[in-house]
């Protein structure tokens, strides 16, 4: 959880990678995972997760 108004999208953090990604692209987000101890992994899909049968 982090304090940043939501419209502020320069700020280098895992908040902000995922509301750029909700915002401005139609991407289903699986996950986000630290990478390396410096980088930002994020999972995504253009199509939307499959229900379990």
């Amino acid at each position: 959880m982090e304090i940043v108004h939501p419209d502020h999208n320069y700020w280098f953090t895992p908040y902000t990678l995922l509301n750029v990604v909700r915002k401005y692209t139609s991407w289903h987000v699986r996950g986000m995972y630290f990478f390396n101890n410096i980088s930002l992994l994020m999972i995504a899909s253009k199509h939307p997760p499959q229900e379990a049968l």
